[in-house]
């Protein structure tokens, strides 16, 4: 027995394809309407392809029949009436049913029982609805007490900022050819920008590598890094005067460092799988699913090492103080968390939006992080939302307390945790950097912003970042959002930023037409062999 819960969405791909074995046989399901259960099983049996019942036959368990909500269970929901109160919907009222999909499962698990040759008591089931709803409003009831605290302390925790956008420069981004290269760091290295870039496709979880870049600002062209010793590369950061690269060859795990006209070969900490790449301010981390060390010179030591299983991160992982953030990929694209690792006698593992403490079920709706930034004074900055939900501005300082900057795509709470139309400013923030200068650079699809002290200041504004890219081969569109996640200042006043979805663009001035963003990983430059 089964009730409506979210994990019934997951299984939509299966329901989907399992449409094209019940779809044909809805015309016999709905031949009639039942007057009973009993009679409901009868029109199943007579009604259904026999491939159908032979799925059901092949179950191992009426739970299985969970793959029938949708399809077969919207066509018995639909065609028996019972969202809009047949003769039948009421026959099950009477039995003590509440919701078409209590009734509708209800049928779909009796029926795998009759064909198995089990008996059932449907009051059994009656009970297990009943039970439920009765935990599901409780929960409701629990849900509204907890909104109404949020509300409360979010309202403790603005930092009342002002927007300032009257002077933005207007920018049109360019039409896009594709979706194109995702980076995950930007980072100053031999005269140019080295950028860690995710590849775009994986087949399963946490399948992903980060390959080396580099931007030479001279052609402002963006050149794919590759090198001799490593054949297959995983992960890659650049520190200072070091780029590194981690890969496997024949087999072997290797990290190699290049710095300068230097080749730094340097064993890894662990046999296995290469770790993930980070950075603990000018010092190399190896971050494997157990364990972290840091490079002191030429030798390793150890930081954490525990049964905890550490997220595969995207961009490099980095160490302030004792916490180490991690900001994983999400699952297909979705809630890429940000993590905090405590490390100490006691380690901890805890994502962003447990140890904010206010996220839920209605709102606010945290779980995705695209950005995040560490100041001097260690206070973390972190973009949260975006995607379908509006944008926020966390600032956690050192001792873990938390305050906000933006919330729902503004400086002011309006005292509705998924923000409204009203109130919407247009910040929507994803991609936070600390600028050498103090200041904060914000950038979203709506613009590029500053935050100086108590004022966000609106440089840019941008246009044209929600695209549909033809897909001439499949004869469709795909659906492209502009959310940067990553951004740096140049010396030269421009700036390099890349999208979470892709898109690496260069905002600079030029004379003849003045700003401008240009894409610079639709027309990559010749490899570069270092």
């Amino acid at each position: 027995m089964k009730s409506c819960s979210p994990r019934y969405y997951l299984l939509l791909i299966a329901h989907i394809i399992l449409l094209m074995y019940v779809s044909p046989a809805l015309a016999g399901v709905c031949s009639r309407m039942p007057a009973d259960i009993d009679d409901a099983h009868v029109i199943l049996e007579q009604g259904l392809a026999p491939e159908t019942l032979a799925m059901i036959d092949a179950m191992e368990s009426e739970d299985d029949m969970i793959k029938f909500h949708f399809g077969l269970g919207t066509g018995i929901r639909n065609c028996w009436g019972l969202w809009s109160g047949s003769e039948f919907q009421k026959y099950l009222v009477e039995l003590g049913f509440r919701h078409p999909d209590d009734m509708s499962g209800t049928i779909l698990d009796t029926f795998w029982r009759k064909r198995h040759g089990k008996t059932f008591d449907i009051q059994d089931y009656v009970a297990h609805y009943a039970a439920y709803w009765k935990e599901a409003e409780k929960a409701e009831e629990e849900e509204k007490v907890r909104v109404e605290a949020v509300k409360q302390r979010i309202r403790s925790m603005m930092m009342g900022l002002q927007l300032e956008s009257r002077d933005a420069t207007k920018i049109r981004m360019p039409d896009r050819a594709y979706n194109s290269e995702r980076a995950r760091q930007l980072a100053p290295y031999a005269g140019g920008v080295f950028i860690s870039v995710r590849n775009s496709a994986w087949r399963k979880e946490g399948d992903f590598a980060t390959e080396g870049y580099f931007f030479n600002p001279a052609t402002e062209k963006i050149h794919r890094v590759l090198t001799p010793e490593i054949a297959e590369t995983n992960s890659v950061v650049a520190i200072g005067r070091t780029a590194w690269f981690t890969g496997v060859t024949e087999g072997r795990s290797i990290l190699l460092g290049l710095r300068d006209d230097t080749r730094l070969h340097i064993p890894l900490p662990q046999d296995g799988p290469p770790p993930s790449l980070g950075l603990s301010g000018d010092k190399l981390l190896a971050v494997y699913p157990h364990a972290v060390y840091q490079l002191e010179e030429s030798r390793w030591k150890l930081l954490y090492a525990g049964d905890v299983l550490l997220p595969k991160p995207g961009p490099p992982p980095e160490l302030h103080g004792n916490v180490l953030y991690i900001r994983d990929e999400g699952k297909h694209e979705n809630n890429k968390r940000l993590w905090l690792l405590e490390i100490g006698q006691k380690p901890k593992l805890v994502s962003l939006d447990k140890d904010v403490g206010l996220v839920g079920w209605h709102g606010p709706r945290w779980e995705n992080s695209y950005s995040y930034a560490v100041a001097e004074d260690g206070d973390l900055w972190a973009c949260v939302g975006g995607g379908v939900s509006r944008c926020s501005l966390l600032r956690r300082s050192e001792n873990g307390r938390y305050s906000l900057a933006i919330i729902n795509n503004s400086t002011v709470f309006d005292n509705n945790l998924f923000g409204s139309e009203e109130s919407d400013q247009g910040l929507t923030v994803t991609a936070v950097k600390i600028l050498p200068n103090g200041e904060m650079a914000l950038a979203g699809e709506s613009g590029l912003f500053r935050l100086k002290k108590d004022r966000i200041i609106q440089d840019f504004s941008f246009t044209n970042t929600r695209q549909k890219i033809p897909l001439e081969e499949r004869n469709t569109v795909f659906h492209w959002n502009w959310y940067p996640s990553k951004l740096m200042r140049l010396e030269d006043g421009s700036y390099l930023t890349s999208g979470a979805f892709g898109g690496i663009y260069l905002l600079a001035k030029k004379d003849e037409e003045g700003w401008r963003l240009q894409p610079l990983d639709e027309e990559l430059g010749d490899p570069l062999f270092w």
